[in-house]
């Protein structure tokens, strides 16, 4: 008969306090969309840049045995029309978005395939003034499965009333879950030495209707093309492990903020770093 080992902090694998570390993935795509984007009395172009950039900062605590996954993150998602030469190339939207929380993954629960994110404080905005000004401060709960590399989970959300007064309808529109599903799910050592492709799914709920919002992002990694017959030439040797090209789609509501209550289908192609 065997015994499960008893649950104690290996700091050989879950790292020091300070250490920052990629987040969600960091992209630069080209994306189109099916209509003018923007307010309608300022349509956009349908074809736009968009980037990404997004850390996470390590605030673990030790005492003994032990720990608290704590973690500070950043994450930057703008929207640019670089393709609009006619009025000067502007930014039409960036949303900035720290969050506080605590991520007891999947290995961090006693080796159980079971993991728990509490985003204990989270706040997204445009840096905009009215009419046009956007903001939120929200927490969420976000249990989790892993079997195989592949990660299903479920996020609660909830949202700080007083921050609204802006925009109060942002819960309904925005949604209250979301279901993700993500492969795969393991260390990004991991990542980059034995996976060569990517995916991630996100479906939201707005409010009571049936209504979802889906998007979809698949990777496929750069150095894995040299495998490729006939493509081996398009990539070095030794090009970056991390890099992958992604391809991505996006239909409903709240892919930036400034677009909120506003239906957005759109796809992209790009690189992005993991």
């Amino acid at each position: 008969q065997t015994t499960r080992p008893a649950c104690t902090y290996d700091a050989a694998n879950a790292g020091t306090a300070g250490g920052i570390e990629t987040y969600k993935p960091s992209s630069l795509l080209t994306t189109w969309s099916r209509a003018p984007r923007g307010n309608q009395a300022d349509p956009t172009q349908r074809r736009e840049a968009e980037f990404q950039f997004s850390v996470k900062f390590s605030l673990l605590q030790l005492h003994g045995d032990e720990w608290l996954p704590l973690y500070v993150a950043y994450t930057q998602h703008s929207f640019w029309q670089v393709y609009d030469t006619g009025n000067s190339r502007p930014f039409r939207e960036t949303n900035y978005n720290p969050e506080l929380f605590i991520d007891w993954g999947a290995t961090r629960l006693c080796g159980s395939a079971w993991g728990l994110v509490w985003g204990v404080a989270e706040h997204v905005s445009n840096g905009q003034s009215d009419p046009l000004s956007r903001s939120l401060w929200r927490t969420y709960l976000l249990p989790s499965y892993t079997l195989h590399a592949w990660r299903l989970g479920a996020k609660a959300i909830a949202y700080y009333p007083a921050t609204l007064s802006d925009n109060p309808d942002l819960p309904h529109t925005l949604g209250h879950v979301e279901l993700l599903l993500d492969y795969p799910y393991v260390t990004r050592e991991q990542l980059v030495q034995g996976h060569d492709w990517t995916l991630s799914l996100l479906l939201r709920r707005r409010g009571p209707s049936l209504c979802c919002t889906v998007q979809l992002d698949a990777g496929f990694k750069l150095r894995a093309l040299n495998a490729v017959p006939g493509l081996g030439w398009l990539v070095r040797d030794n090009v970056n492990p991390g890099l992958f090209l992604v391809f991505h789609a996006f239909s409903g509501y709240g892919e930036s903020l400034i677009d909120y209550d506003r239906s957005v289908r759109t796809v992209g192609v790009g690189i992005a770093f993991r």
